[in-house]
């Protein structure tokens, strides 16, 4: 039977190294022309983790915990370091040292997610398989800012001239920051909120919402690659954002099967 910890560790790193590639190019994109040391980086980091997916494959759910658990620590450092380029950007943006077509809070959101990644890999050594029961209310804070986030990024984005799709795009946006401020208030007041009804209305009320935004992004996704719609958005960053929301489902059900059993 596979260890809990490899077949996670691999699912992690799996979705994850992914996302990093993403933001790496991502990133490239969006600088400016002579910002040719920032973008040689983006690209240092694409070939990271595009040699971390490669050396990935060669893993299994059977593979030796040890082996897995050394990889693991070779995943975090790239984590923290795109992590660590991802913050020098925003200090640069911030203090107005560079100008480009990121916004801040994209570069932001997507240091964060780096963050996420080496702390799931940290636990996941410290044999803490994924997803804590202690955890649901502080995890739902994290993607419930993200979902937010994005719905953020995909109004700015949009042709002013697609006025529907900018207004559903900003009505996701007013939801998800009502939801992710509920979500802090329910934290405030661990541990008497973890309860067993609170805690089930709280994913399943979440997960309503979240199926809505990934639905709208496949949506959005779909008219950007047929080109029926105005945009700035890639279509790589249309489907990056539904891979995320599908992720949030996925560890929403993790959670709720938890609950079921307790």
């Amino acid at each position: 039977m596979a260890n809990p910890i490899v077949e996670r560790s691999l699912d992690e790193i799996r979705f994850w190294s992914r996302i990093m590639k993403e933001h790496a190019l991502f990133l490239s994109l969006g600088f400016t022309y002579e910002q040719t040391q920032l973008i040689d980086e983006a690209r240092q980091f694409i070939s990271l983790f595009e040699s971390i997916e490669e050396r990935l494959a060669r893993f299994t759910v059977n593979s030796d915990l040890r082996q897995i658990q050394a990889f693991n620590s070779e995943v975090y450092q790239a984590a923290a370091a795109i992590w660590g380029y991802k913050r020098k950007v925003l200090g640069l943006t911030l203090s107005c040292q560079i100008r480009h077509n990121n916004f801040p809070l994209l570069v932001d959101h997507i240091s964060r997610e780096a963050a996420y990644f080496a702390n799931r890999l940290k636990e996941l050594n410290e044999g803490k398989p994924a997803p804590e029961p202690d955890t649901v209310i502080e995890e739902n804070v994290f993607f419930l800012k993200i979902m937010a986030d994005h719905a953020k990024f995909i109004g700015h984005l949009l042709d002013p001239s697609e006025r529907k799709l900018v207004e559903q795009a900003r009505d996701f946006s007013h939801d998800f920051d009502q939801l992710m401020f509920q979500a802090v208030d329910l934290d405030s007041m661990r541990p008497q909120s973890e309860t067993k009804p609170i805690l089930s209305q709280f994913l399943n009320q979440n997960k309503v919402s979240v199926a809505s935004l990934r639905d709208f992004k496949k949506t959005a996704r779909e008219l950007i690659e047929a080109c029926r719609i105005k945009s700035n958005i890639h279509p790589l960053l249309a489907d990056h954002t539904f891979r995320e929301a599908e992720r949030f489902l996925e560890i929403i059900d993790l959670f709720e099967e938890n609950l079921k059993r307790t």
